[in-house]
Formats: structure tokens, C-alpha cells, sequence
């Protein structure tokens, strides 16, 4: 794991030393002291809401795979609010395949096609294109995998329903609590 630049200790002292700027009327130095510890403390909250993502996304794949191997309803539930968790693109794109694949094994064909469409429409979907690095704006899905998406889609539009009423609507605004 890379050490972190920006520790609690070291922005404490340096939030100290532009006290001490300030006090000795240094004020072009606290500016810069104050300016940067805030920069550093606006990536830390970053890196902190990417985590959050994940073990948000973690905890619900695991729960999904443990606790809900023998009930394919809630397995499908888990795998759609995952597809929901702002992750890198490979990883979504990962998530949207899973949903789709279960939601089709259950005959929901509505909510598989909804899985669909999200997938085939990528990149632009994602939540927060404008933060991710321009490699990973290009990550496209493999071509064999959008080819699968095309010929289930096709199948849930020649049926259009769902077997199972889930816990779930994409087009309600929801939190996942974990």
C-alpha cells in the first residue's frame, strides 16, 4: 500500500506553522500554508468518498454471494443496487454485466434490458465522467460482452415484463445503507 503523503500529524504542523506565519504578520506564507493544506485535505475527502463507494459496493456483493445464493430475488435486488456505486468503469461495468445476467435468470426481462441499455451506453452514463482519468473515459466494453448485451436485450424487448416484483426501481432516488 503507497504511504500517504498527508497525514493527520504532518497537516497539524503545518496548519501550525501557518499560525505562526500569520502571527509573525507573514501573511502571503500563511496563505500559501493554508491554501495548500485545504488542497490536500480536499483530495484526502476524495479519496475518503472512493472508499466509501467501495465497501458500500463490497459489502453488498459479498452479502449477495453469501447470504443469497438460494434466494435469486434478493440476489438480483443486491446486484442492482451495486450497479448503483460510483466505481472505476471496469468495475461497473463488471457489476452491469452480473445484474443483467441475474435479472434474466429470473425472467425479469424489464429490469435485465434497463442493465442493458446502461452497459451499451457507457461511457457517458457514468455518474462522474468528468473526475475519472481520460484513460478510463476510453475503457470501452469488450466486444463480445456488448454483443451479449445486444442479443439479451433483444430477448427482453421481445418480452417486456418481469416475473418478480423486486425491491427495487432505478428511477426512485435512493441511499444504500450499509
Amino acid at each position: 500500500m503507497p504511504a500517504v503523503c498527508a497525514t493527520v500529524p504532518t497537516l497539524t504542523e503545518r496548519i501550525k506553522s501557518g499560525y505562526k506565519a500569520f502571527t509573525e504578520g507573514k501573511l502571503p506564507e500563511a496563505l500559501q500554508i493554508f491554501t495548500y493544506s485545504l488542497q490536500e485535505l480536499d483530495e484526502l475527502r476524495e479519496q475518503m468518498g472512493i472508499c466509501k463507494e467501495y465497501i458500500t459496493a463490497i459489502i453488498l456483493e459479498t452479502t449477495r454471494r453469501d447470504q443469497f445464493k438460494e434466494d435469486p430475488t434478493r440476489n438480483v435486488e443486491l446486484a442492482a443496487y451495486l450497479t448503483h456505486c460510483n466505481l472505476q468503469p471496469l468495475h461497473l461495468l463488471i457489476s452491469l454485466r452480473s445484474a443483467m445476467s441475474s435479472s434474466v435468470k429470473i425472467k425479469n426481462y424489464n429490469t435485465a434490458g434497463s442493465f442493458c441499455r446502461r452497459l451499451l451506453s457507457w461511457p457517458r452514463e457514468h455518474k462522474r465522467a468528468e473526475l475519472l482519468p481520460c484513460r478510463l473515459l476510453e475503457l470501452n466494453p469488450k466486444a463480445e460482452h456488448k454483443e451479449q448485451a445486444l442479443k439479451v436485450l433483444k430477448v427482453c424487448e421481445a418480452n417486456r415484463s418481469n416475473e418478480v416484483e423486486l425491491q427495487y426501481d432505478e428511477r426512485n432516488p435512493f441511499v444504500v445503507c450499509t
